[in-house]
């Protein structure tokens, strides 16, 4: 939940924005048990920054909390989200390996569905 929602404002698609910026958070970070996770969503959105940050890439700690920026007016719009340079790196760096072999391998092989080379 958004500070404005916390705090009873008007809904508008920065609402959004900061729940993907949630949502982006909690796929990224391993959590180990549910109070971890509840800590560090908790943390997004009272503006602090919570400790499962510290230890990731900066361009990725970076990207979560401009989406989830405390005030909706810095938050990006999906516009700008789509057009960030996080957002160009992501294909690039699923197709160079910093993701899982399977996810590698099933990239490779729908690309090839898609061209018709199978």
């Amino acid at each position: 939940m958004s500070p404005e929602q916390l705090a009873n404002k008007p809904y508008t698609f920065k609402v959004d924005v900061f729940s993907m910026g949630l949502i982006y958070c909690e796929l990224v970070i391993p959590f180990q048990t549910l109070m971890e996770r509840s800590l560090t969503l908790s943390d997004l959105q009272h503006g602090r920054m919570p400790d499962a940050l510290k230890g990731m890439q900066e361009e990725e700690t970076n990207f979560i909390v401009w989406l989830t920026s405390m005030g909706p007016e810095k938050r990006p719009t999906c516009d700008e989200i789509l057009d960030s340079d996080y957002m160009a790196g992501v294909e690039t760096r699923m197709l160079m390996g910093n993701r899982t072999p399977g996810t590698r391998r099933r990239i490779k092989s729908e690309a090839a569905l898609l061209d018709g080379s199978v």
